[in-house]
């Protein structure tokens, strides 16, 4: 009877847990009332109530084309790193200048603060990336203050930004390509006007990390004064990524090598921005204990799924959040109990659920 009472115990706590679980994809929210106003939304899986950085995605396309929908991997990859992922469509040359398109992203940066709580957002994570003429906009946003300021913020309300390959040189950038002179002109004093590299002294200005094709030094500078450090430190150079191969590569389970390492360099400077999605295997004598088993730690902050062979292999999946009030009672004595029993029972050598802290059993 003791038994039955404790094994019903353990599924209903089980069930309870999974119960508080939520995930979803919200797309074509109106961020302002044009038609290309628009952004997608897409939620990682959690407690309903857990709060995560986000990723503002802008996509690229030459100021005169591009569409959010063409974000490649990175709504899985990024959701599966516990951030929300927003991808923003915003009005294009020739209907509007590019003034009008960096006031979008900023309305739909505001637009993200203010719905924050509706999607799990952190208001005080929100995170930029760009691409191409994408990425010199979230340059130009966080550069610039009159754009976040004209819906009420500041610079510093961008926690960090990444651009991936877009130009922060304007007078440089059309000069190598003239064709450009149609969406900013010919007037050199609106190519300074339209470069982020022009408002670098901002005291404000958010971190920035820069992926780039070229040995620019003006990047280096650029990286030097967002991050008040050393600009190499902050800038990743490939050698054999295309344009629009590093874009399509970041975060692709398809990726070449050099794009895993952009991608890896990419996510190190955001998790240091973002320290509480920053995830750490588990590692501990305990582990020793379990070979063979497939072994899944549900904790207060976060999940990890390690992989047992006969050498004792460990994996690190990216898995969800369940915040601590969702499992205050993980922490009780009668829990652990259960789950240590659970773990000596031979029907579950295979799949082990260990609902405990791991605070408390792996130290």
């Amino acid at each position: 009877m003791r038994r039955i009472i404790k094994w019903t115990v353990l599924v209903t706590l089980c069930m309870g847990l999974f119960a508080c679980i939520a995930n979803g994809n919200t797309k074509n929210i109106h961020y302002a009332k044009a038609e290309q106003q628009t952004l997608d939304i897409y939620t990682p899986k959690t407690a309903k109530k857990e709060k995560h950085p986000v990723l503002i995605y802008i996509h690229g396309g030459g100021w005169t084309g591009g569409d959010k929908s063409n974000a490649a991997s990175k709504p899985a990859f990024f959701t599966e790193k516990g951030y929300v992922f927003v991808s923003v469509n915003y009005r294009l040359h020739p209907d509007v200048q590019y003034d009008d398109m960096a006031y979008d992203v900023a309305k739909a940066v505001k637009w993200v603060e203010d719905h924050a709580d509706e999607y799990q957002m952190d208001q005080s994570k929100i995170n930029i990336m760009g691409h191409s003429a994408g990425g010199h906009l979230a340059g130009l946003i966080a550069a610039d203050a009159k754009y976040l300021n004209s819906v009420g913020l500041k610079s510093a309300s961008l926690n960090s930004i990444v651009i991936l390959d877009g130009p922060l040189n304007l007078k440089q950038f059309i000069e190598a390509i003239p064709s450009y002179k149609k969406v900013f002109g010919p007037d050199e004093k609106v190519w300074t006007e339209a470069s982020p590299l022009t408002y670098m002294n901002n005291q404000n200005l958010p971190p920035a990390y820069l992926v780039t094709r070229w040995a620019d030094p003006s990047l280096y500078q650029f990286a030097a004064a967002s991050n008040k450090a050393k600009g190499s430190d902050f800038v990743y150079q490939v050698k054999n990524l295309s344009h629009s191969g590093l874009n399509k590569m970041f975060g692709s389970p398809d990726a070449p090598q050099e794009a895993q390492d952009m991608t890896k360099a990419v996510m190190a400077f955001l998790e240091k921005k973002n320290k509480d999605v920053e995830r750490k295997l588990v590692r501990s004598p305990a582990h020793a204990l379990l070979p063979g088993r497939r072994l899944m730690v549900i904790t207060a902050g976060f999940r990890h799924l390690l992989l047992h062979s006969q050498a004792i292999r460990y994996a690190q999946f990216q898995v969800d959040f369940i915040k601590q009030d969702a499992i205050v009672s993980i922490h009780h004595p009668i829990f652990q109990g259960l789950a240590m029993e659970a773990c000596k029972t031979p029907s579950f050598q295979r799949r082990c659920f260990l609902l405990l802290s791991a605070r408390i059993f792996f130290g």
